[in-house]
């Protein structure tokens, strides 16, 4: 394979990536759950990635795997970069070929960089620049490129000639691709998070409040009083008060939205289906 082939590995990880993203983004990676999901779904992205690799030598391969195995220890910590990591070291070892150990390393390596990054960050990745990302991607592939003068029969020297430019061009660019799709959805996730912890204390503070509290819709109220002025009511005070039918017909119009515990009490209705029912009878009519 050529480089333009390699390319093509990035890409196709990069994609995957994204998909992942809008699988995984419903699961808390600051839970245990979260982080081995995180972890799996990256190493078996990772080892589909290593199903089109770019074939330098015989036995001698390149794909993007250190991309997602270290941002699986930036995002999710040493468990998920070990969950990461298991799946493309064991398939590295079932490949085998000149490159097996050297290969096994790099994945191991770029786990290790990125647990270190993840504690850097002080487990806030979501909160790291896209300088700082591109720093660790930059980090894990030149140990990747130095690495090769692991490989036997002395061959390290040539196999770092051929890969060093596309492997620090492309690699790194793909870490900071990839690590800001994860920080969006770690973004939105928190976000949404945020809502539903301050709906849930409004809903708390709401129910349990010593004092009736009613939320009302009065737009069909503000509707009739609109037709009867359009029907030539102009003292709408004096026409209510002559007419109680006309009042009880807007008590009927309002719309109870919601009420608390205390309003249900005090208006003696058991569920808040029983005011949207009958509200204007239960105020006295």
């Amino acid at each position: 394979m050529d480089s333009a082939e390699f390319l093509h590995n990035v890409t196709l990880l990069v994609t995957l990536c994204v998909i992942d993203r809008l699988v995984v983004r419903r699961w808390d990676r600051r839970t245990v759950r979260g982080r081995m999901i995180c972890g799996l779904l990256l190493g078996g992205t990772a080892v589909v990635g290593m199903m089109t690799p770019w074939q330098v030598l015989p036995g001698v391969v390149f794909d993007g795997r250190s991309v997602l195995v270290s941002l699986a220890g930036l995002f999710g910590g040493w468990l998920s970069a070990l969950l990461a990591a298991t799946p493309p070291i064991l398939y590295r070892l079932a490949a085998g070929g000149d490159g097996v150990l050297t290969g096994s390393v790099v994945v191991a390596v770029s786990a290790l960089l990125g647990t270190a990054a993840h504690h850097h960050c002080r487990c806030r990745p979501d909160t790291v620049s896209a300088s700082c990302l591109l720093g660790l991607g930059v980090a894990v592939h030149v140990a990747m490129v130095l690495l090769m003068l692991t490989l036997p029969g002395g061959r390290g020297v040539e196999v770092m000639r051929q890969i060093a430019v596309p492997v620090l061009l492309l690699l790194p660019l793909a870490t900071v691709v990839v690590g800001k799709v994860f920080q969006e959805g770690e973004t939105q996730w928190r976000t949404a998070m945020a809502q539903q912890e301050s709906e849930a204390r409004y809903r708390s503070l709401f129910d349990d409040c010593p004092v009736a509290i009613l939320e009302e819709d009065l737009s069909a109220v503000h509707e009739e009083l609109a037709r009867l002025r359009s029907a030539g009511v102009n003292d709408i005070d004096s026409y209510l008060t002559a007419r109680p039918d006309a009042v009880e017909r807007c008590a009927s119009l309002v719309r109870v939205v919601a009420a608390n515990q205390e309003a249900l009490r005090l208006l003696g209705a058991r569920r808040q289906e029983d005011l949207r029912a009958n509200l204007g009878t239960r105020f006295g009519g």
